[in-house]
Protein backbone atom coordinates (compact mmCIF):
# COMPACT_ATOMS: atom_id res chain seq x y z
CA UNK A 1 0.00 0.00 0.00
CA UNK A 2 1.04 3.66 -0.87
CA UNK A 3 0.73 6.04 1.69
CA UNK A 4 -1.36 9.00 0.86
CA UNK A 5 0.67 12.32 0.97
CA UNK A 6 -0.98 15.08 2.81
CA UNK A 7 -2.13 18.03 1.89
CA UNK A 8 -0.80 21.54 3.06
CA UNK A 9 -2.80 24.11 3.82
CA UNK A 10 -2.87 26.87 1.35
CA UNK A 11 -1.55 30.60 1.90
CA UNK A 12 -4.28 33.61 1.48
CA UNK A 13 -1.86 34.60 -0.85
CA UNK A 14 -1.42 31.15 -2.87
CA UNK A 15 -5.17 31.33 -3.27
CA UNK A 16 -5.44 34.75 -4.87
CA UNK A 17 -2.82 33.15 -7.00
CA UNK A 18 -4.63 30.04 -8.44
CA UNK A 19 -8.25 31.96 -8.42
CA UNK A 20 -6.39 34.83 -10.88
CA UNK A 21 -4.87 31.75 -12.85
CA UNK A 22 -8.14 29.76 -13.15
CA UNK A 23 -10.11 32.99 -14.42
CA UNK A 24 -6.99 33.99 -17.38
CA UNK A 25 -7.96 29.61 -18.45
CA UNK A 26 -11.91 30.15 -19.01
CA UNK A 27 -13.08 31.31 -22.18
CA UNK A 28 -15.61 34.19 -21.77
CA UNK A 29 -18.96 33.39 -23.63
CA UNK A 30 -19.60 36.36 -25.91
CA UNK A 31 -23.38 36.30 -26.14
CA UNK A 32 -24.34 36.90 -29.19
CA UNK A 33 -27.44 38.59 -29.26
CA UNK A 34 -29.95 39.30 -32.45
CA UNK A 35 -29.26 43.14 -33.61
CA UNK A 36 -33.02 43.87 -33.30
CA UNK A 37 -32.80 42.84 -29.24
CA UNK A 38 -30.02 44.91 -29.15
CA UNK A 39 -31.75 47.48 -30.78
CA UNK A 40 -34.77 47.37 -27.97
CA UNK A 41 -32.73 46.24 -24.94
CA UNK A 42 -30.57 49.83 -25.97
CA UNK A 43 -34.05 51.48 -25.95
CA UNK A 44 -35.27 50.24 -23.30
CA UNK A 45 -31.76 52.01 -21.40
CA UNK A 46 -32.55 54.89 -23.01
CA UNK A 47 -36.11 55.66 -22.14
CA UNK A 48 -35.14 54.50 -18.76
CA UNK A 49 -32.96 57.03 -18.41
CA UNK A 50 -34.91 59.25 -19.82
CA UNK A 51 -37.04 58.97 -17.71
CA UNK A 52 -35.25 58.98 -14.61
CA UNK A 53 -33.84 62.74 -15.88
CA UNK A 54 -37.32 63.68 -15.88
CA UNK A 55 -38.22 62.40 -12.74
CA UNK A 56 -35.33 64.37 -10.98
CA UNK A 57 -35.87 67.64 -12.67
CA UNK A 58 -39.30 67.43 -11.51
CA UNK A 59 -38.89 66.77 -7.89
CA UNK A 60 -36.18 69.26 -8.08
CA UNK A 61 -38.77 71.70 -9.15
CA UNK A 62 -41.22 71.02 -6.50
CA UNK A 63 -37.98 71.49 -3.77
CA UNK A 64 -37.54 74.78 -5.12
CA UNK A 65 -41.10 75.52 -4.91
CA UNK A 66 -41.32 74.47 -1.88
CA UNK A 67 -37.96 76.57 -0.86
CA UNK A 68 -39.75 79.65 -1.97
CA UNK A 69 -42.99 79.53 -0.76
CA UNK A 70 -40.97 78.94 3.04
CA UNK A 71 -38.90 81.50 2.65
CA UNK A 72 -41.87 83.97 1.30
CA UNK A 73 -43.98 82.95 4.69
CA UNK A 74 -40.69 83.54 6.74
CA UNK A 75 -40.78 87.15 4.89
CA UNK A 76 -44.77 87.57 5.77
CA UNK A 77 -44.56 86.23 8.81
CA UNK A 78 -41.10 88.97 10.07
CA UNK A 79 -42.91 91.37 7.72
CA UNK A 80 -46.20 91.19 10.08
CA UNK A 81 -44.16 91.11 13.80
CA UNK A 82 -42.48 94.10 12.63
CA UNK A 83 -45.48 96.05 11.28
CA UNK A 84 -48.09 94.59 14.16
CA UNK A 85 -45.97 94.41 17.44
CA UNK A 86 -47.88 92.49 19.93
CA UNK A 87 -48.57 95.59 23.25
CA UNK A 88 -47.21 94.00 26.34
CA UNK A 89 -50.63 95.09 28.08
CA UNK A 90 -52.48 93.41 25.55
CA UNK A 91 -50.52 89.78 26.40
CA UNK A 92 -50.65 90.71 30.31
CA UNK A 93 -54.91 91.28 29.75
CA UNK A 94 -55.20 87.82 28.00
CA UNK A 95 -53.20 85.88 30.08
CA UNK A 96 -55.53 87.94 32.80
CA UNK A 97 -58.31 86.30 31.14
CA UNK A 98 -57.72 83.37 30.34
CA UNK A 99 -56.59 82.38 33.95
CA UNK A 100 -59.75 84.36 34.93
CA UNK A 101 -61.69 82.13 32.83
CA UNK A 102 -59.43 78.81 34.08
CA UNK A 103 -60.73 79.18 37.75
CA UNK A 104 -64.31 80.75 36.95
CA UNK A 105 -67.19 79.63 34.46
CA UNK A 106 -69.57 82.13 32.41
CA UNK A 107 -72.28 83.70 34.51
CA UNK A 108 -75.73 82.42 33.48
CA UNK A 109 -76.68 85.73 31.85
CA UNK A 110 -73.15 85.40 29.83
CA UNK A 111 -73.89 81.74 28.84
CA UNK A 112 -77.22 82.35 27.55
CA UNK A 113 -76.48 85.58 25.46
CA UNK A 114 -73.59 83.45 24.12
CA UNK A 115 -76.18 80.24 23.00
CA UNK A 116 -78.15 82.59 21.19
CA UNK A 117 -75.48 84.21 19.68
CA UNK A 118 -74.95 80.83 18.14
CA UNK A 119 -77.97 80.18 17.55
CA UNK A 120 -78.73 82.54 15.23
CA UNK A 121 -75.19 82.11 13.48
CA UNK A 122 -76.26 78.39 13.22
CA UNK A 123 -79.88 79.74 11.79
CA UNK A 124 -78.50 82.07 9.11
CA UNK A 125 -75.71 79.86 7.32
CA UNK A 126 -78.68 77.00 7.62
CA UNK A 127 -81.86 78.88 6.88
CA UNK A 128 -84.94 77.68 8.70
CA UNK A 129 -85.99 74.23 9.01
CA UNK A 130 -88.67 73.56 6.90
CA UNK A 131 -90.72 70.63 8.59
CA UNK A 132 -93.40 68.74 6.58
CA UNK A 133 -91.00 68.55 3.56
CA UNK A 134 -89.41 65.16 3.75
CA UNK A 135 -91.91 63.27 1.51
CA UNK A 136 -90.98 63.92 -1.91
CA UNK A 137 -94.56 63.74 -3.72
CA UNK A 138 -96.96 63.20 -0.58
CA UNK A 139 -96.63 67.18 0.45
CA UNK A 140 -95.77 68.64 -2.47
Amino acid sequence: MRKRKRRRKLSPARIRKRKKKNKSKRVKKSISKDPIDAWVSQQNKEEQARRAEKRRRKEKKQHEREEAEARAEAERHALEQRLFPKNPALIAAEVAASTRQAFCPMRPEEGMIKMQEDEMAALMLCGQCKGGKQHSGANA
